[in-house]
């Protein structure tokens, strides 16, 4: 059961809109989110340097975790038997 799928089946009653997509992008791209809602909240305050560097460097951080993920839960899943 992932993050997301316990957060629904925890408190349904209790989210919103709002917590719904901010539960599911934490879970499916946690280094986009974070780095997204860094800059919302400190991007006034300092100066980032070179923004488009960042603006593919952490969605490709994403990407190749998701991938990672992906080839370690089909190491996990057991052999299917061809009928």
């Amino acid at each position: 059961m992932t993050a997301f799928e316990y957060a629904h089946t925890q408190h349904d009653e209790h989210l919103g809109i709002v917590d719904i997509i901010a539960e599911w992008l934490l879970v499916h791209c946690p280094f986009t989110t974070i780095t997204v809602l860094t800059a919302l909240v400190l991007g006034s305050t300092i100066d980032i340097p070179r923004p488009e560097l960042w603006a593919v460097i952490v969605p490709a951080a994403d990407v190749l975790l998701n991938l990672v993920r992906r080839h370690r839960r089909a190491r996990r899943a057991p052999p299917t038997v061809p009928a």
